[in-house]
């Protein structure tokens, strides 16, 4: 993951997104999870996954090639589709950190 983000490649980092170890265990609490995931992959999104501790989702989707508007539209009608009502923002990452107190 390291290595994708330094060489700035945002489908290694999709790649990355995928949690073999807690994803298993979580996704049962999210109905519709695979449905959602997959349409949002299929929507244009680099990688979906469970965000935190959930139960939201974070879909990374790189807008120089696709517009992350359908994404997210598709991923809340893939909820929706499951009877599950969701909300969906399209944010960006930060430019950089900064360091706001040393210690």
């Amino acid at each position: 993951m390291a290595a994708a983000f330094a060489q700035g490649d945002i489908r290694i980092i999709g790649t990355g997104m995928e949690d073999e170890i807690a994803e298993p265990y979580r996704q049962h609490l999210i109905p519709g999870y695979h449905d959602v995931k997959r349409t949002g992959v299929e929507a244009g999104a680099a990688g979906v996954s469970i965000s935190g501790a959930g139960p939201s989702l974070v879909a990374l989707v790189d807008e120089n090639n696709h517009d992350p508007r359908p994404v997210a539209r598709a991923m809340v009608n893939a909820f929706a589709q499951n009877k599950v009502r969701s909300n969906s923002f399209v944010t960006r990452p930060a430019h950089r950190a900064s360091i706001i107190e040393e210690a």
